[in-house]
């Protein structure tokens, strides 16, 4: 794992959805490598579910559970349609090889500034270069950049394979840590945010031990929709590094809907009923409790900047 975010190497399965036997090859195979220039010729090598999907290689290799003896490393990096952002009246689409700084770079909707800001905290420049948002989504980590404003924002994924295209909320999509419903053959080719209708603010914090390339102990995002009347018509959070993988606040987030501005700002103190869903663990990062506190601070500095 490379700065606790992957960003570009994405199995083509793993966890529960990889069938037995399909972890390696014979002692002594050696692994193939393909360049496909199409998502099609992609999946077709993908296809017999032994394929290691590879586009920015910061973290494929450097993952001890992804033996490549025996499989198929698919470069995606050349093939068409895979990056970039396309910004429409109602849905913006990125496509999962869209490095990180790329995202940092573009012209995003307001709704999507939470994820531009996120892009650019992702590890280090030369991370960010490589990168990619799909990869990223794919390894699941429970300190991903990527996962909480995607979270906030509700979207989907969209997989492709053989057999077709089917479209999951990336919440459905992640299962649990480093395990997601990427089933054998698929090959995740974008994100997709549907445009809300009312005005929008959105943000994202990473708090670690020291600055620079460092490993997020909580990261959150913030999503609120404004009625004209500046109301809280909507508002989503999310929080990193405190679960398995990134979760909503939901209670946090009933108890908050419908508040005006004064009211919100009236309600930036996090109670423990609010954190409803977070299970922190102790390493040598930051123990639990710490992780705990980090989150309530890190939702009130996004709370704040909101109603500001």
């Amino acid at each position: 794992m490379t700065h606790g975010n992957p960003g570009a190497a994405h199995p083509a399965a793993r966890g529960p959805q990889e069938p037995p036997g399909r972890g390696g090859g014979r002692p002594g195979d050696t692994p193939s490598y393909v360049l496909p220039a199409s998502v099609e010729e992609a999946c077709a090598v993908l296809a017999d579910g032994r394929g290691l999907v590879l586009a920015g290689a910061t973290d494929l290799l450097a993952r001890g559970d992804a033996p490549l003896t025996g499989r198929s490393v698919v470069d995606v990096t050349r093939v068409a349609g895979l990056r970039g952002v396309v910004i429409s009246a109602h849905t913006v689409r990125i496509g999962a090889s869209t490095t990180w700084g790329a995202l940092e770079r573009a012209e995003l909707p307001p709704e999507l500034w939470g994820l531009r800001e996120a892009a650019g905290r992702v590890g280090s420049v030369p991370v960010r270069t490589r990168g990619t948002l799909g990869g990223n989504l794919c390894t699941a980590s429970p300190v991903s950049d990527g996962i909480p404003p995607l979270l906030t924002l509700e979207a989907d994924v969209e997989l492709r394979s053989r057999a077709g295209v089917r479209r999951l909320p990336l919440s459905e999509f992640l299962v649990t840590k480093h395990t997601t419903r990427l089933g054998p053959g698929e090959l995740l080719t974008a994100v997709i945010v549907r445009r809300p209708s009312s005005a929008t603010r959105s943000g994202f914090l990473k708090l670690g031990r020291t600055t620079g390339s460092t490993v997020a102990v909580v990261n959150a995002a913030l999503r609120v929709d404004w009625t004209p009347d500046a109301r809280v018509e909507r508002i989503a959070v999310a929080i990193g590094g405190a679960a398995p993988l990134p979760v909503r606040l939901t209670a946090l987030e009933k108890r908050l809907t419908g508040a005006d501005r004064n009211g919100l700002s009236r309600s930036l103190e996090i109670g423990e009923g609010d954190l409803t869903g977070l299970t922190p663990l102790s390493d040598h990062r930051a123990d639990a409790e710490y992780r705990r506190t980090q989150a309530a601070v890190a939702v009130c500095h996004l709370l704040t900047a909101a109603v500001g």
